[in-house]
């Protein structure tokens, strides 16, 4: 069988052969370059964005800005982080009102499987 299978690729002629246009993957490349590229900027102006209102708000206490920036450095949106930046707001009342928002995120996420679900289940019957 493996000795018919060789036999069989040989006798292939090239031109059937599918080739890849380098065009192609080279566009396609430069897409996702452009992309890359596109949110490298947009994280820098975010990034600008949270030094010019945040750090160098002189409303904000040590204390706030500290905890915002601890916000940022465990992974969440700079537009979220804005939210919460308030210098009105408390530490423990910007605590809170993120564990609130992650709680609604949660649940938001979780009825949307369930309706997934449903509509698959639904389907298979």
């Amino acid at each position: 069988l493996l000795q018919f299978q060789k036999a069989e690729k040989r006798q292939v002629p090239k031109e059937t052969i599918p080739t890849v246009e380098p065009e192609k993957g080279y566009w396609k490349n430069r897409r996702y370059q452009k992309m890359a590229k596109e949110q490298e900027e947009q994280r820098k102006k975010e990034m600008e964005t949270f030094i010019k209102e945040v750090m160098d708000n002189s409303e904000f206490t040590e204390e706030q800005s500290d905890y915002l920036l601890t916000c940022l450095e465990r992974g969440d949106k700079v537009e979220d982080v804005l939210y919460l930046a308030k210098p009105s707001l408390s530490v423990e009342h910007m605590e809170r009102m993120r564990k609130m928002e992650q709680k609604r995120r949660m649940e938001a996420t979780s009825q949307k499987t369930q309706k997934k679900r449903y509509f698959w289940e639904r389907e298979k019957h």
